[in-house]
């Protein structure tokens, strides 16, 4: 279980590094530019599943961040971006009758990703994945992302499931 929570936030790192442009509520894609310090990461209605043998074991679970050494710089023209640095996030997953809290360090991917915007929907792309992200604001200091997860791996017979929506904020360094 371990090992798959951290799969799942290793795959949504490069999402939560995104943002996007709706220019009937005013945000402009003119502020994304720049180095943006990460100040929160947290998720809810977290629900995962693995199944083996045809047995389901289901159980809710959330995170949050609980320390930040994560920047991402955006560049237009071209539309990249990069990362560096990680978090500490705090997993609490509630299987039956018992809670499990663990805490792992997340580092960001290295490379460089792209993104483009249309209306209120950033897609962005990260060594070979496509993903979509919603802004929820977006000023010359604060950006803040939320993005709904819906991930399926088959593991040599073993299938893990997880959906959530996971909540970010960084702010312009």
């Amino acid at each position: 279980m371990k090992f798959y929570l951290k799969f799942i936030l290793l795959c949504i790192i490069p999402l939560v590094f995104t943002a996007c442009d709706k220019d009937d509520d005013g945000i402009s894609a003119d502020n994304l530019p720049g180095n943006w310090r990460m100040t929160d990461i947290h998720s809810e209605n977290g629900v995962s599943t693995i199944t083996f043998q045809g047995l389901p074991l289901t159980t809710d679970y959330s995170s949050e961040g609980i320390t930040y050494n994560t920047t991402t710089t955006f560049t237009e023209n071209p539309n990249e971006f990069t990362s560096e640095g990680s978090y500490v996030v705090r997993t609490t997953i509630e299987t039956p009758g018992t809670p499990t809290t663990n805490e792992e360090t997340i580092d960001a991917f290295p490379g460089t990703g792209t993104w483009v915007i249309e209306g209120n929907i950033l897609t962005q792309t990260f060594s070979g994945q496509t993903t979509e992200s919603e802004i929820l604001e977006l000023s010359k200091t604060k950006l803040r992302l939320k993005q709904d997860v819906d991930f399926s791996l088959d593991e040599q017979g073993i299938i893990f499931q997880t959906s959530a929506t996971i909540f970010s904020s960084f702010e312009k360094q």
